[in-house]
């Protein structure tokens, strides 16, 4: 596949192929550094989509009043506000 933008799923589909042609057993020394200097890109790009995407994810919450509210989602921020309210 070309250097393009890759779809997350495809990346995802790719490593789990190089992973099991790997575990296999089936390559040579040569083969298994090639597949595994592949994985490492895959997995490099699958970890930046990744990170790219919990940037835009956002939490709905539904406030007291019943209004709705989107926040950010900060994946730093673990403190415990108590328990968000079911959206159904």
């Amino acid at each position: 596949m070309t250097e393009k933008k890759q779809k997350f799923e495809e990346s995802m589909a790719e490593l789990q192929k190089v992973t099991s042609e790997m575990e296999s057993g089936d390559l040579s020394l040569e083969e298994m550094i090639a597949h595994f200097e592949k994985g490492q890109k895959l997995i490099k790009t699958c970890s930046a989509k990744l990170n790219e995407i919990e940037k835009k994810v956002e939490i709905i919450t539904k406030k007291a009043d019943g209004k709705i509210a989107v926040e950010n989602f900060d994946y730093k921020d673990t403190s415990d506000d108590g328990p968000r309210q079911n959206l159904s």
